[in-house]
């Protein structure tokens, strides 16, 4: 049980530091616990909510590390481009759906910064990709154009 939810029960039965391990549902009967029965399963929820929360976060973070970026020469040089951008880009986007549904969760609570923080990392990521294919594109399509040229100039 997470600590948070240890304590608001603890105090909903107005019993505090128990070892909860230990207590047998007879025990707990005595102590009074199902007059509380709403509001423990309204903590339930919020504990099983923000366990989910906790989970996708961390998937999230996880599928990030094992993302690859992809290079290859560029023709016939020691350039190299960046290629598969498509995958990483739908890997931004897909990053952001998951965040904006946790973000909508209405126990995200404590975990609305780590959620935030991820969403600003994944949006500065998604900036610097578009930038990157782009100025790429930028540079590709000239190189081409100069490349037969020079050839040209060079045979002559």
């Amino acid at each position: 049980m997470h600590n948070v939810f240890r304590t608001e029960l603890e105090t909903l039965v107005q019993k505090p530091s128990l070892a909860w391990e230990t207590k047998d549902w007879q025990t707990l009967q005595e102590m009074g616990i199902e007059s509380h029965q709403k509001e423990i399963v309204e903590m339930s929820r919020k504990a099983s909510e923000v366990h989910m929360i906790e989970e996708e976060l961390g998937k999230e973070g996880d599928r990030w590390l094992r993302q690859e970026m992809k290079y290859e020469a560029y023709q016939d040089t020691d350039m190299l481009v960046l290629v598969g951008t498509e995958g990483l880009q739908n890997h931004v986007e897909s990053s952001m759906a998951v965040l904006d549904t946790l973000l909508v969760n209405k126990y995200l609570g404590r975990l609305k910064t780590p959620v935030l923080k991820q969403m600003e990392l994944v949006t500065r990521l998604g900036d610097i990709l578009e930038h990157w294919v782009d100025s790429q594109a930028k540079w590709v399509y000239p190189q081409n154009i100069f490349a037969s040229d020079i050839k040209k100039q060079l045979r002559k």
